[in-house]
This record gives C-alpha cells, sequence and structure tokens, in this order.
C-alpha cells in the first residue's frame, strides 16, 4: 500500500467508526491530532485507537483547511502544535473556539512555560500536555479534562487568573512575551536587519533566526517584519504616553 495515502484511509475509517461510536451512550473520547512531526502523530493514533475509551478521528501535521477537517472528524478534544505548520496557534485556537465552542483544546509543546501556550490558553485552550510526557500519561490527562481538571501548572493557572484579573490594565514592559533572544531579534528587526545579517551579528544559523522569527510573529499576530516592527514601536511609544 502507498504509505502517502495512509493517513488519509485512517482518518475516513475514524470518522465513519466515530459515527457509529457517538450514537452509543457509552462513546469512547474522540481526538484529533494536529501535530508537524508525523511520527510523533502516528505513535497517538496507534495507542489511542488500541486503547479502551479512546479513539482518533483524525490525525494532520498541517493546519491547511482546519475548520473543514475538525467538522469532518468531530471531536471531542484537539491536541494542537503550539509550534504549528502554516498558522499560528493562537490564531488556531480562536477559530476553533469560534465555530466549534465545545469542543476542548489541549497545547502539545516542549515546556512549561512556553509564552504561546499561555496565550493560547487565554485564547480558549484549556491546558497543555508536555510532548516528551508518556503516552500512557497522556491519555490519563486528557480523561481527567474530560472530566473537568484543567491539565496546567500551577505556574501556569496562576498566570493566567492574574491576566483574567487584570487584563484591562496596562502593564509590562515586555507586554508581547518575548524571550530575551527573541527581544534581540525584535531589535535587530526594528533596526532594519535582514535575517542573515541577525545570523551574522547573533552567532545562529539563518534556520534558527526564521524559528525566532516565527514565534514573534505568531506572539505579535502578523504576517511580515514590517507589521511586526511597526506592532512593537506603536507600543513602545504608547507605553511612553
Amino acid at each position: 500500500m502507498n504509505n502517502r495515502a495512509l493517513p488519509s484511509i485512517l482518518f475516513s475509517a475514524a470518522t465513519k467508526e466515530n459515527h457509529l461510536r457517538q450514537q452509543s451512550p457509552h462513546a469512547d473520547i474522540s481526538i484529533v491530532i494536529i501535530h508537524a512531526n508525523r511520527t510523533f502523530c502516528d505513535s497517538i493514533l496507534l495507542l489511542l485507537n488500541t486503547s479502551k475509551g479512546y479513539f482518533c478521528t483524525g490525525s494532520f501535521t498541517e493546519s491547511t483547511d482546519l475548520l473543514d477537517k475538525i467538522r469532518a472528524a468531530q471531536p471531542d478534544i484537539v491536541l494542537l502544535d503550539v509550534n504549528l505548520p502554516n498558522m499560528c496557534c493562537i490564531t488556531a485556537v480562536r477559530m476553533i473556539r469560534a465555530d466549534f465552542p465545545d469542543i476542548r483544546i489541549l497545547m502539545l509543546t516542549g515546556f512549561h512555560d512556553d509564552e504561546l501556550v499561555f496565550k493560547a490558553i487565554c485564547a480558549g485552550a484549556l491546558g497543555y500536555i508536555l510532548e516528551d510526557l508518556a503516552l500512557q500519561s497522556m491519555m490519563e490527562i486528557m480523561h481527567e479534562l474530560q472530566q473537568g481538571f484543567l491539565p496546567m501548572s500551577p505556574a501556569m493557572l496562576r498566570r493566567v487568573i492574574e491576566f483574567l484579573h487584570h487584563r484591562n490594565t496596562p502593564v509590562s514592559s515586555n507586554p508581547f512575551g518575548f524571550t530575551p533572544r527573541e527581544t534581540e531579534v525584535m531589535n535587530l528587526m526594528i533596526d532594519g536587519a535582514s535575517y542573515k545579517m541577525i545570523a551574522n551579528k547573533m552567532g545562529i544559523s539563518y534556520d534558527t533566526v526564521h524559528n525566532h522569527i516565527k514565534r514573534i510573529y505568531c506572539k505579535l499576530e502578523v504576517n511580515s517584519m514590517s507589521e511586526a516592527v511597526a506592532k512593537v514601536m506603536k507600543s513602545q511609544k504608547n507605553q511612553l504616553t
């Protein structure tokens, strides 16, 4: 069988079986995975579909036609890559929440204190799962989510509560939550540096610069260097007035 056809076949079969399961009063927890790493997606898909109480109705490595995919899969939970290809994860969360308010969203990340995870939670995600967590532990977290438990660290929960409490209060010299390296990249962008110039100045690779700028765009919710520079400079100006 052509391996390239496998995900679509799995998805079609999963969608059909999910429709039957939803008619049962004891339906399994249905899950969609959207992650850039195909091996990671397939590992979770295999585990879910061979475990009692869980069922994967879709596994995707990109966000193209995101809402159509979710509409077809009809999941209870969406596992969403914080480094989503082709789309900012924050935008994806807002889109899913707007069209499917009953679907629960969990972010997949490598870090407890990821700034994009925090912003995604503020946008409507209900928590996160660390990507290096044992797959069995992931399933336990998803089960607890269905019971009302919000999977996030105490520190992240405090940040979210503080955000909700103070969201109308203008604060912070770093309102976009840039890391120190992202701040350095952003300052060089403001100075007019190109990707190559930033790489040479910081002693890092072109690809690393690209990754930093991708995360900066996501945090700023922009799509170009000029938009990023304009938004940051406007924010700095507002803080001085």
